[in-house]
């Protein structure tokens, strides 16, 4: 029966869900593992259960071609030579980066060079790029083949994923998240900036990458469940200290400022609302009074 896991490929950072028939493995072990891109070194985070990679089966699996699926194994348990291997890749793949760049000079291409690294096996070197829009780079991949004698795959990035394979800390003094357990990018509204009661200009709500956040979304779950039942502000409320119009709201304390009748702002938490009422609606109930007056 096949075992499934939880892999951290070196250096990109990525992780994806391997199998083995093996159940021996353990979290933080270094491990050989087959993937599309060829023998790849990783370390394993955990065991993934098997109704996991049910629900998970598109990262377990993915097309290599339309004849056949591919599936990501790990082949073995690294040896001292494949720790080796991978320190002398590295290397390696510092002196192909530097060629790259001067390539990229050469031929005067709009890209900016990001990383690059090499299979364990050394079949294949995946240059990493960003660009604002699509480049044609054919002559650059015939002259690097020529020149690396291997492969060449080059794959363009957007912003995020840069700041995934750079690194660095974000503005909450921790390290990235994508850099350090984020596998997928969810996208980040502007609409659960306005949720959260934050201005879209604030530097606090854009990372290095100039994306917004994407902590956003860690707590957009309490923020939409909380404001379907508290009040909004210009809501007219009835609450146990007298009747008012709401000015402000604090979703988290669970407390809102009210202006009372008699221009008084007082704190009253969400419990002490006994009614609320809408500015619109409080708008047509005078437009009905006024009628009914007239008539």
């Amino acid at each position: 029966m096949k075992k499934y896991f939880e892999v951290k490929l070196k250096p990109s950072q990525k992780i994806c869900i391997c199998c083995s028939d093996s159940s021996t493995y353990k979290s933080d072990q270094l491990v050989v593992v087959h993937t599309s891109k060829g023998i790849e070194l990783g370390k394993i985070v955990s065991l993934v259960s098997k109704d996991r990679c049910v629900e998970d089966e598109i990262q377990c699996k993915y097309k290599v071609n339309k004849q056949k699926n591919y599936e990501k194994s790990i082949l073995r348990i690294a040896t001292e030579e494949d720790k080796k291997k991978y320190r002398d890749n590295q290397e390696k793949a510092k002196i192909s980066f530097k060629i790259f760049q001067k390539k990229i000079k050469k031929y005067k291409l709009p890209m900016k060079p990001i990383t690059s690294e090499y299979t364990l096996n050394l079949r294949k070197i995946v240059l990493y790029f960003s660009a604002d829009d699509r480049v044609d780079f054919r002559i650059l991949v015939k002259d690097l083949a020529s020149t690396f004698k291997t492969k060449v795959e080059l794959k363009q990035i957007g912003k995020r994923e840069e700041s995934k394979i750079m690194g660095g800390v974000g503005i909450c003094g921790r390290p990235f998240c994508c850099s350090t357990f984020l596998n997928n990018f969810q996208p980040v509204l502007v609409k659960n900036v306005k949720e959260q009661g934050m201005l879209l200009n604030s530097s606090k709500v854009s990372g290095s990458c100039g994306r917004l956040c994407c902590c956003l979304n860690y707590e957009e779950d309490f923020y939409q469940k909380a404001l379907k039942t508290a009040p909004k502000v210009g809501d007219f409320v009835l609450t146990c200290i007298g009747e008012g119009f709401i000015t402000e709201v604090n979703l988290i304390k669970e407390s809102a400022k009210i202006k009372l009748n008699g221009n008084d702002i007082r704190n009253i938490e969400f419990k002490d609302v006994i009614e609320i009422k809408s500015r619109d609606e409080e708008k047509s109930d005078l437009v009905e009074k006024k009628v009914t007056m007239k008539s």
